[in-house]
């Protein structure tokens, strides 16, 4: 929560006037995490989820100041993220990252981010894998969940 949700926060408000001074654009990157439960990934999940809450609504307040706010959600990047992930319990987790779906490179990611931002886009999701995970944990969460849990578990019984 430190980094993920209060590190965008505290940010955007200290560029906030200066970003309304300019009719500009806030781009924060959350996660398809922050669109759907990640299994295996409790902290991670619940930082995003708030994030997407957060600068969704930002986008909404802004809208009378010209102001745009595009939510990123790209879902595996590669990176090294992996390495330092964290479990619920704040610790680092012992399992190896799971991924669903090919990983976007960062490269991907940014440009994709840029284009949605050009287009004021208010939520940005990058892959096929994270559209069905929106779409069906939204519409058949129970369904989402056993199914993300047990092609996951897989994943980590490997």
């Amino acid at each position: 929560m430190d980094v993920n949700f209060f590190g965008a926060l505290y940010c955007t408000k200290a560029a906030l006037p200066h970003i309304m001074e300019r009719r500009g654009h806030v781009i924060a990157i959350s996660s398809v995490a922050g669109l759907a439960p990640l299994y295996g990934r409790t902290g991670y999940a619940a930082s995003k989820h708030a994030m997407v809450g957060l600068f969704s609504t930002l986008r909404s307040e802004m809208l009378e100041h010209g102001v745009g706010v595009t939510v990123a959600c790209p879902g595996f990047i590669d990176t090294e993220f992996a390495r330092r992930a964290l479990d619920g319990d704040g610790s680092v987790t012992p399992h190896p990252r799971s991924t669903v779906g090919d990983a976007a490179t960062p490269e991907q990611v940014a440009e994709a981010i840029f284009r949605a931002a050009r287009r004021d886009q208010a939520v940005l999701v990058l892959s096929p894998t994270g559209h069905v995970s929106r779409v069906l944990g939204a519409l058949a969460p129970g369904l989402f969940q056993r199914l993300m849990a047990r092609t996951l578990r897989k994943e980590l019984e490997r």
